[in-house]
């Protein structure tokens, strides 16, 4: 029956799947109802093809059985489908885990998909190569944090105060978030890294970005951090404000047109989506200068959300 590159493994494959039919139409019926037919030698090669790699001979021959599960979407207790998972499962309080097998099909497209639009991303500057660690000598790797993104509901936003540039991405970290015990206890968490690039613009920038209502243009040299304020708005539950010196225990000085200074951190929300939005206080000169200009440089708004694609 099964030929070709599989004599290694089909023996093993269709005992297994054999005794798994068998257990399961002893105590899950309603499970067997839902196993494909098997794929056939064209669908693998054509998934293989659209992959770009080739499939484990132990994964052909699973598959050469019974191609995936059919299972309609799942919601969470809207359908017998969401406990019909081969692989079993099991629950903890109102949580519930249960793992099926996807069909040869369904399994490609969604990585393809997913697979295709990293690619987009890098390609159209989403992301950028920078170290990995912005505040150490460190490698350059892409960097997840999106340095550009279209409208301003997206990840990256930038606003610009008398010069004082402040570029915000925001990155969502699933594996920082909640447990079902947290769940229960009613003590959701969601983590959101952000990224915060501070420069200030050459004067020549500063002036073709000048405010007429602030009166004479006056450059700003050099500039010194001396605080931040934070602004996180969950959506339907309270503000956490949040304010302190510096950023990250420093206090970066900017030149005109000089480097720029990057640093990360992360918050927790008890909900996936809401904003951030805050503000930075710098200095003109240093933090001990007198009688200069006291700057309040804008936080761009970041909406913050679990995105479609997590990489």
């Amino acid at each position: 029956m099964f030929a070709g590159g599989y004599c290694p493994v089909a023996q093993a494959v269709v005992r297994a799947w054999k005794d798994i039919e068998t257990w399961l139409s002893k105590n899950c019926p309603q499970i067997i109802r839902t196993l494909r037919p098997g794929a056939t030698e064209r669908q693998l090669r054509a998934a293989e093809a659209t992959l770009g790699f080739p499939l484990p001979p132990g994964l052909r021959m699973i598959l050469r059985v019974h191609d995936g599960q059919f299972l309609r979407p799942r919601g969470r207790w809207q359908s017998l489908d969401a406990f019909c998972g081969i692989f079993g499962g099991y629950s903890l309080y109102d949580d519930y885990v249960t793992m099926g097998l996807l069909s040869l099909g369904a399994a490609c497209c969604a990585v393809q998909r997913w697979f295709c639009e990293y690619a987009r991303r890098l390609r159209d500057g989403v992301y950028a190569a920078s170290p990995i660690f912005p505040l150490k000598r460190s490698p350059s790797t892409p960097c997840l944090y999106p340095v550009r993104s279209s409208g301003p509901h997206g990840p990256a936003q930038v606003a610009v105060t008398q010069g004082i540039r402040v570029h915000a991405s925001v990155l969502f970290l699933p594996e920082y978030c909640s447990n079902p015990q947290d769940e229960a206890r009613g003590t959701e968490a969601y983590t959101f890294a952000y990224q915060i690039t501070f420069s200030l613009l050459s004067e020549e920038e500063q002036a073709a970005a000048w405010d007429g209502s602030l009166g004479t243009f006056q450059p700003l040299l050099a500039v010194q951090l001396v605080n931040r304020t934070w602004h996180f708005l969950p959506t339907d539950h309270d503000p956490i404000l949040a304010s302190g010196p510096g950023v990250v225990g420093l206090f970066p000085q900017l030149s005109a047109g000089g480097p720029s200074l990057t640093y990360n951190s992360c918050t927790q929300m008890p909900c996936p989506t809401g904003r951030m939005t805050g503000s930075f206080g710098f200095k003109e000169g240093d933090a001990e200068a007198q009688g200069t200009r006291f700057i309040e440089a804008a936080f761009p708004t970041v909406h913050l959300s679990i995105p479609e694609y997590i990489y």
